[in-house]
């Protein structure tokens, strides 16, 4: 008995010591004090800390996936005459673009105009992959599926969390200098205890190298250099199965629109680029064209009760783009993303093209 009371008593200690760190150190920017640089977790946090920062007050935001995220502010400062902030992030889902656009006009004067980059599998992808906003309890909150029992608990585990003590000691390392990227002691720690107590076995040299080959993979999925064909891989695995849109992503995107009439924002809207390429293949697939099919004919029912501008760019040639300006068969970049802006606002297309 007396045992199980220390072990317990330990464990509680632990525990409040691990949230106290958390609190203080708030590495995510999630709790009041702000004494340390928050450690970006993902692009999602990043764009979000932009939002929040004191001296932001966008008049122009973009949501959208990272198929959306190289219109550069200053292009569409240029287009539209507007303060512009890109609020995109990889993996994006219309769940996400309304809690983002959620807390932005509880915490920011609403903007004048909002751009949200549409991507077909964007009404599938939060089923099968999930959308990072779910991990932000910040954001988590506008989501319609959540209560307050789930945000008390999301929010008590999230305090004491391993992974957040872990970036915690990252915030902490780059203050006295050190590099908050390199391996800390709670991971090593870790590490070591695994090791210590995981069965003794001979090593398998290939196995252990194809393993590092996947992971090598896995982190140049969001990188321009990734290979046709592992972008190629990636979206049929993304299309396969696509058999028709989410009601859950429907009603969260028609959320944005009521959103933005409530608040007399402007709203355009465009169906994100894929090279011709990728598209082809896509084709065959099958499931593209159909989905494809499926969102042109949604919005088109949308457009009267919501009044938003929206445009196809599917492909390059429908915005006056190329096939040269990608980094990937899946991203644009800067300089197609600019003609995207321009075929959004032809009435500064002289004084502001590429």
């Amino acid at each position: 008995m007396r045992f199980v009371i220390v072990f317990c008593s330990a464990a509680l200690l632990l525990l409040a010591a691990a949230a106290a760190i958390n609190y203080v150190v708030n590495p995510y920017a999630i709790y009041p004090p702000r004494w340390f640089t928050p450690v970006s977790v993902n692009d999602l946090e990043r764009a979000l800390r932009e939002l929040e920062s004191p001296t932001a007050r966008p008049e122009l935001v973009v949501f959208g996936s990272s198929r959306s995220s190289r219109l550069r502010p200053a292009d569409l400062e240029c287009y539209t005459g507007l303060t512009s902030v890109n609020a995109a992030y990889a993996g994006a889902t219309p769940e996400g673009y309304f809690a983002l656009a959620s807390y932005l006009v509880e915490n920011k004067p609403p903007p004048k105009m909002i751009i949200v980059g549409v991507d077909i599998e964007a009404f599938q992808i939060a089923a099968k992959f999930g959308d990072k906003v779910t991990g932000v309890p910040r954001l988590k909150r506008y989501l319609q599926d959540t209560n307050a029992l789930q945000e008390t608990w999301l929010d008590g585990t999230n305090l004491v969390s391993w992974a957040q003590l872990d970036d915690s000691l990252r915030a902490l390392a780059r203050v006295f200098g050190l590099d908050p990227n390199q391996t800390t002691p709670l991971e090593r720690a870790w590490k070591n205890m695994v090791n210590a107590l995981a069965p003794k076995q001979k090593a398998n040299d290939q196995t252990a190298s194809a393993r590092a080959q996947r992971r090598q993979q896995r982190r140049a999925a969001n990188r321009a250099e990734i290979s046709p064909a592992l972008v190629t891989e990636h979206y049929q695995n993304r299309f396969n199965a696509y058999t028709a849109l989410s009601d859950e992503q429907v009603r969260y995107f028609e959320a944005l629109l009521r959103l933005a009439r409530e608040k007399n924002i402007a709203v355009k809207l465009f169906v994100t680029t894929l090279h011709p390429q990728l598209i082809e293949v896509l084709n065959k697939q099958g499931f593209y064209p159909k989905r494809f099919a499926d969102v042109q004919r949604w919005l088109t029912q949308l457009q009267p009760t919501y009044e938003f501008a929206y445009y196809d760019f599917s492909t390059p040639a429908k915005f006056g783009g190329n096939t040269q300006d990608f980094f990937n068969l899946s991203h644009i970049d800067e300089t197609n993303s600019a003609r995207v802006i321009g075929a959004m606002f032809p009435e500064r297309k002289a004084q502001c093209a590429p």
